[in-house]
């Protein structure tokens, strides 16, 4: 079985205490459950990752996703084993 990397930046590194963490899996699988998989494991992550719209987008303030480097933006993206996937707040400014 092998995994797909995990890694928090900022506010959820300090959420969660570790930098990255990884997850099993069998086969590849969408944004949307990887973001559930991680607030199950991460309870205080659950309020960035647990609440997002019914819709298939990703567009909201409180949670960006990359994986392997590439910006996601639907739910419906797939991961596949041996990824590595970025969660991080949403930058703004202006």
């Amino acid at each position: 079985m092998s995994q797909i990397k995990v890694q928090f930046l900022g506010l959820f590194q300090s959420l969660s205490g570790v930098p990255e963490t990884s997850i099993e899996g069998k086969d590849k699988i969408p944004v949307g459950k990887l973001l559930c998989l991680v607030a199950e494991l991460f309870p205080q992550l659950g309020r960035y990752l647990g609440n997002l719209n019914d819709d298939s987008q990703l567009f909201n303030d409180k949670v960006t996703v990359f994986v392997n480097g590439v910006h996601v933006f639907r739910k419906e993206d797939l991961i596949s084993l041996g990824d590595t996937v970025v969660l991080m707040v949403p930058f703004c400014g202006g």
